[in-house]
């Protein structure tokens, strides 16, 4: 799954129309960064100051209970993380 495409003038102006709270999506973000910055959950939900069980709900089955769906202020701050 790739990125959300923004142009060069939209980065780092966050828009919530682009809000995709899709497991699979926040996967690919956290697998990005990992990828990126040999950056794992556990520093990834330090940098963004929640835990990382959080993180784990985000990219959890959406049919369990514990699944959460990502706010979208998070998921801008991860898709930035992974553009870096």
């Amino acid at each position: 799954m790739e990125l959300a495409t923004i142009s060069q003038g939209d980065a780092m102006r966050p828009n919530s129309k682009r809000h995709k709270p899709d497991p699979k999506y926040v996967r690919t973000l956290l697998d990005r960064i990992c990828c990126r910055t040999n950056m794992g959950d556990e520093a990834v939900a330090e940098r963004l100051g929640v835990h990382v069980r959080t993180i784990r709900k985000w990219y959890g089955s959406p049919e369990k209970d514990s699944y959460v769906p990502i706010p979208y202020v998070s998921q801008f701050a991860l898709e930035e993380l992974a553009r870096a």
